[in-house]
């Protein structure tokens, strides 16, 4: 099947990839967003990175023959060519790319979570058929983002998934103790979580 505009906005999936992009922009990009957790009675950070030209691998979708940033920029204008875009051709365990993608945007529509208490980090594992060093993913069997490292310690989204359907053994994963960005541009750290000020608090 083709990806048309009639089937994107008719199944509503162009707001989830919109917000998604509103999600990312705001709370990650130019940011190192660092996800603190206790893991075998050690305490140890997560540091995430999001840069633009994943956001179409991330949705499910790609440009043929264009630079995969672009998608973000036409996507920030609304101004997506939709002759030129298609589903993206992963290897998915043998799901059609059609199913492939709504599964993505299934899970995508709880983006949200990522950036409160119920983020978790598990260990790298085999995800959407290929090995990724750690998911970044909610509480419940919803929403996952693999995670390749790429420097010493920093690593950036690479892939969606719906872990409800998911069949690799992808565990809950750590609790997240704090989360918190350090903008890269205004060298300002923001907290968006932080499971000390909530006990205190209470």
């Amino acid at each position: 099947m083709r990806v048309t505009r009639q089937y994107i906005t008719e199944h509503n999936y162009y707001q989830v990839i919109k917000h998604a992009q509103e999600f990312l922009e705001k709370n990650f990009k130019n940011k190192i967003v660092s996800y603190t957790f206790q893991r075998y009675n050690q305490i140890e950070v997560v540091e995430v990175e999001f840069r633009k030209n994943g956001l179409s691998h991330l949705v499910g979708l790609e440009y043929s023959g264009i630079y995969s940033k672009n998608f973000w920029i036409d996507l920030k204008k609304n101004t997506i060519d939709w002759r030129k875009i298609h589903f993206t051709n992963d290897d998915n365990g043998g799901v059609d790319s059609e199913t492939y993608f709504e599964m993505k945007m299934e899970a995508l529509k709880f983006i949200d979570l990522l950036i409160t208490e119920d983020a978790r980090i598990s260990d790298g594992c085999l995800f959407s058929n290929s090995y990724v060093d750690k998911v970044l993913r909610t509480k419940d069997d919803i929403l996952g983002i693999g995670l390749k490292l790429v420097t010493s310690k920093t690593h950036v989204m690479t892939t969606t998934r719906l872990l409800s359907d998911a069949q690799e053994n992808i565990k809950s994963g750590s609790a997240v103790i704090s989360i918190s960005a350090y903008d890269k541009s205004t060298k300002e750290t923001v907290i968006y979580y932080s499971r000390e000020s909530i006990d205190e608090a209470s």
